[in-house]
């Protein structure tokens, strides 16, 4: 695997937080936190499913209050070291359809 600093496609992103490894893993892996940080605010979720194991799936849906755009997003789970790593998969569905293809897929860690 190539050096990550070296690869033009791949963006960094490092961020601390005043919480401890294992509230903020669970942020990510625990539906009932997950859904209250995810999306941003006048977004309604309406679907919201994780199973946070190596090869578990996850997949989100919803809709804009204020525009009805919909959205939906999925992926699966890489590795999962509570509470040191998760690394999973993202794509979008087109038209915020879980029936349609999904786009591009990009690996979060």
């Amino acid at each position: 695997m190539p050096d990550a600093s070296l690869d033009p496609n791949t963006l960094h992103i490092s961020r601390v937080f005043d919480a401890s490894r294992e509230r903020v893993f669970d942020a990510w892996a625990r539906q009932d936190h997950f859904v209250q940080w995810m999306c941003p605010p006048g977004v309604n979720i309406t679907t919201c499913e994780i199973d946070v194991r190596p090869g578990g799936a996850w997949r989100i849906g919803g809709k804009r209050d204020d525009s009805g755009r919909v959205f939906a997003s999925s992926g699966k789970y890489i590795e999962v070291k509570r509470p040191d790593r998760l690394s999973f998969t993202w794509a979008h569905h087109a038209d915020g359809d879980f029936a349609k293809p999904r786009g591009h897929e990009t690996t979060v860690r």
